[in-house]
C-alpha cells in the first residue's frame, strides 16, 4: 500500500498562551498516520517554555525521536522551539488536538494526517540544523515506498524541490 497524503490543518497560531485547541478530520483509509508540528516563540533568549503534552480526541501523541530544537534567536530576545508529534491509528473523523506548553509563549502549529503508513515504523530519523544564519539548507531523503515531511523553524522560506507540495506553512515572527 502506498503512503498518501490525507488532510492538513494549519497553519494556527495563538499569542501569549500556554494551550492551543484546534479541530483535525481524519480520513478512514488504512494504516493511518497523524503528525503535528508544534513551533513557539517565547520572549526569553534563555529558553525555558517546553511542550508538556499534545494529545488528538484525548489520546496522547508521541514525541518523534530528535525531531525538539529550542534555540536563542540572533535578536538577543527570543529564542524558538519546534517538535514533532505522531499518533499511530488516530480516531477517524473530526477531534481535537490539544497542545499545552510549560508557560506562556506564542504557539504555531498544525496536522497533517496520512494513510498507508507502516503502523509499527511509521517514521525514520529525524534529520535536523540550527543556524545562526538565514542561508543554511539541509538535505533530506526518502528511499522508495517513503515520504520525506519537514518541519521548520525558518524566517523565510526558499525554493521547494519539484516534486515537494508544501501543505501549510508559517514564520516564528508577527502573532
Amino acid at each position: 500500500m502506498a503512503i498518501a497524503f490525507d488532510a492538513a490543518t494549519g497553519p494556527l497560531r495563538t499569542a501569549a498562551a500556554s494551550s492551543k485547541t484546534f479541530s483535525h478530520t481524519n480520513g478512514t483509509g488504512d494504516n493511518r498516520f497523524l503528525r503535528v508540528t508544534v513551533g513557539w516563540l517565547e520572549a526569553n533568549v534563555s529558553p525555558t517554555v517546553t511542550v508538556s503534552s499534545v494529545t488528538y480526541g484525548g489520546v496522547a501523541m508521541t514525541v518523534v525521536p530528535s525531531s525538539t530544537l529550542h534555540i536563542a534567536l540572533g535578536d538577543g530576545l527570543n529564542s524558538v522551539g519546534i517538535a514533532q508529534y505522531g499518533l499511530v491509528a488516530p480516531a477517524t473523523g473530526a477531534n481535537d488536538v490539544v497542545i499545552t506548553m510549560s508557560g506562556t509563549c506564542d504557539i504555531r502549529g498544525g496536522a497533517d494526517s496520512w494513510s498507508g503508513v507502516h503502523q509499527t515504523t511509521s517514521y525514520g530519523t529525524a534529520v535536523t540544523a540550527n543556524a545562526a544564519d538565514e542561508t543554511t539548507t539541509l538535505d533530506v531523503s526518502s528511499a522508495a515506498g517513503e515520504v520525506a515531511v519537514s518541519s521548520a523553524q525558518i524566517l523565510t522560506l526558499t525554493a521547494l524541490a519539484s516534486n515537494d507540495t508544501e501543505r501549510w506553512s508559517t514564520t516564528v515572527e508577527g502573532s
